[in-house]
């Protein structure tokens, strides 16, 4: 079954049983039988110019499923490699600059620890604290990949363009 919702500019696929690949942004994924690291990896050579070279295929793989990107580190590099996780069970991928991710850190901050001052931490504690509805709280440009594994969800999500 696939299912996909428009939000903004919003995708989210659950249980999908057929082969998709995500791509966007530098962010690249393959979910299905398909999904493997080697391919990923192909995938993400076709974007390599979009990160620096020190910081090419960060990925994670699980089983179907499997996510990248190649990487611009401009906030927090040390703390920001990708994907970022909570508990093994929510994982984010990000691309772009959220202009405001530290007024919302200190909002959030009496509920999460937090490790640095990585901004794709932010956005997946933003998530987890308000759901979905994280992406109306956020002013910036971007692209995310996150991956909730409890509810096999995974939402795309891009800020609009203008």
């Amino acid at each position: 079954m696939f299912y996909l919702e428009l939000l903004e500019i919003l995708l989210i696929i659950r249980n999908n049983r057929y082969y998709e690949l995500i791509k966007m942004c530098g962010i690249a994924g393959i979910k299905g039988e398909l999904a493997n690291k080697k391919t990923l990896n192909k995938m993400l050579q076709r974007t390599s110019h979009r990160g620096e070279s020190i910081y090419q295929q960060e990925s994670l793989l699980l089983d179907k499923l499997t996510i990248g990107m190649n990487r611009l580190a401009i906030v927090d590099e040390e703390n920001g490699v990708q994907p970022v996780s909570y508990n093994d069970e929510v994982f984010c991928i990000f691309n772009g600059e959220i202009y405001n991710y530290q007024v919302l850190k200190h909002e959030l901050s009496s509920y999460y620890d937090f490790q640095g001052s990585c901004d794709t931490e932010v956005l997946l504690k933003s998530y987890l604290h308000w759901g979905i509805d994280f992406l109306n709280k956020l002013d910036g440009k971007f692209a995310i990949c996150l991956v909730d594994v409890k509810t096999d969800m995974i939402l795309l999500a891009r800020s609009i363009l203008v």
